[in-house]
């Protein structure tokens, strides 16, 4: 599996949102024994990029990485990022989001976006043994869904972030 940013052009069936002009992520399955992919989907817009992929026990392929799009589709059970501020602290609101996509890479299973009013980048991206994706990141936003937080403040320009999603997409776990 690896996910890269796309072009327009790129072949593959599309999972969210309409792909045009530069950008999107397209998301490529090979076969280690030989060199044509094995399957291609595209997710999302030119306004979503690819940070990290990893892949679970069953061959499920997890992707995570920054999006600007208030309209990325949320399937999961985590509610939606607020809309931003105007006085964002950098020049843009970002939000980071993960996908679940299926084995056979033909579709996702859930997908969610992960954030608060500010500015969201996943940076890691871990699958544990039960399932579950495991994100490590950073954020400046004051109202970031946290869940039994060690420092429930921002304290400084950015912040790290750990979070634990379950694995069928339902919400966060402490």
């Amino acid at each position: 599996w690896v996910a890269v940013s796309a072009a327009a052009e790129f072949p593959g069936p599309m999972y969210t949102g309409t792909l045009t002009g530069a950008g999107g992520i397209a998301v490529l399955r090979f076969d280690p024994e030989s060199r044509p992919f094995l399957s291609a989907t595209r997710i999302g817009a030119p306004d979503d990029y690819p940070g990290v992929i990893a892949i679970d026990a069953d061959g499920n392929a997890y992707v995570a990485g920054t999006t600007s799009r208030a309209d990325f589709p949320v399937t999961a059970g985590i509610e939606a990022p607020p809309p931003p501020p105007s006085d964002l602290r950098w020049d843009r609101d970002e939000n980071a989001f993960v996908v679940k996509l299926l084995p056979d890479g033909s579709g996702a299973a859930w997908s969610a976006v992960i954030g608060g009013t500010g500015w969201e980048r996943f940076h890691g991206l871990d699958v544990a043994a039960d399932g579950d994706p495991i994100l490590i990141g950073m954020t400046n936003s004051v109202d970031f869904p946290l869940q039994s937080p060690i420092d429930g403040t921002l304290g400084g320009a950015l912040d790290l972030f750990l979070c634990r999603v379950e694995a069928v997409g339902s919400g966060l776990l402490p």
